[in-house]
């Protein structure tokens, strides 16, 4: 898919790219973060790449949804697609929520990274705020996205980012997970 026809896809302008940045720091996120599983990760290079950025605005969660889907798609990866849209999407939603105290907030990075036998999704935001899951409450309507993610990963966490190391100029986080692919 191209730039331009992402940019036809809805009232979210996002774009696809191929990005060494990210690569960067999905090796950062799977060095530092995931000693028992990042080095077989990181045996072999990504297979697939993909960046997206989209403006912290709740009409970019349906967005990045439907081009994770595309491109795990275009992949091969028919056999994670659902769940891996699903933590994307709830990734998505927590950057968003974390950005809307912030004026003038620089756009969310989603990239995914796809490796032999593992699918790294990493969601980048300015927010310097460490998401937790929250404890489990029946009754609440909203503050399930991390257990989700906790529960449909085979890891996941969140790792602070250094001045212009993700999106935008400032620092912010990146929160991530591994999917296995069956």
């Amino acid at each position: 898919m191209h730039v331009s026809e992402l940019a036809q896809a809805g009232p979210v302008a996002l774009t696809e790219l191929a990005e060494p940045a990210a690569h960067k720091l999905a090796t950062r996120v799977l060095t530092e973060k995931t000693a028992s599983t990042g080095a077989a990760v990181l045996a072999a290079p990504p297979v697939h790449e993909l960046t997206l950025r989209a403006q912290p605005r709740p009409e970019a969660v349906p967005q990045v949804r439907h081009h994770a889907r595309a491109a795990l798609t275009r992949w091969g990866l028919a056999s994670i697609v659902s769940v891996a849209e699903l933590v994307s999407a709830e990734l998505t939603t927590n950057a968003i929520i974390a950005c809307r105290a912030q004026t003038a907030s620089p756009p969310i990075g989603l990239h995914l990274a796809a490796y032999p036998g593992r699918l790294v999704v990493m969601v980048c935001d300015a927010s310097p705020g460490t998401p937790r899951p929250r404890p489990r409450d029946d009754s609440a309507v909203s503050g399930r996205g991390l257990q989700i993610v906790q529960a449909l990963s085979a890891d996941w966490g969140c790792l602070a980012l250094a001045d212009g190391e993700g999106e935008g100029e400032g620092k912010g986080k990146v929160v991530w997970c591994l999917l296995n692919l069956r």
